[in-house]
């Protein structure tokens, strides 16, 4: 049942494609670190979309990243459980 905010509410996020996407990527490329942004809302992190990790293409802040959002570095399985967990419904 979605995510439990700070405020008491429950949250939760549409990650249907990008579940599906993500499946898709584990099982092409294996269970790589990934950047992963997302977006804060009453202390719960909701995912928005990930890219892949690359240390040669740093993540350029000012231009990929808005300023309602953060990003981070995580296994791709993490992040799909984190996915399915914020798509469940309230």
């Amino acid at each position: 049942m979605a995510i439990k905010g700070d405020d008491g509410r429950m949250y939760s996020y549409e990650s249907t494609d990008l579940i599906n996407e993500l499946k898709q990527d584990i099982a092409e490329f294996g269970n790589i670190e990934l950047y992963a942004w997302y977006k804060t809302v009453a202390g719960v992190k909701l995912y928005t979309n990930y890219d892949f990790a690359d240390p040669d293409a740093p993540i350029d802040y000012n231009r990929e990243v808005k300023s309602d959002e953060d990003i981070e570095v995580i296994k791709g399985t993490e992040l799909l459980d984190k996915l399915i967990e914020q798509n469940k419904t309230i």
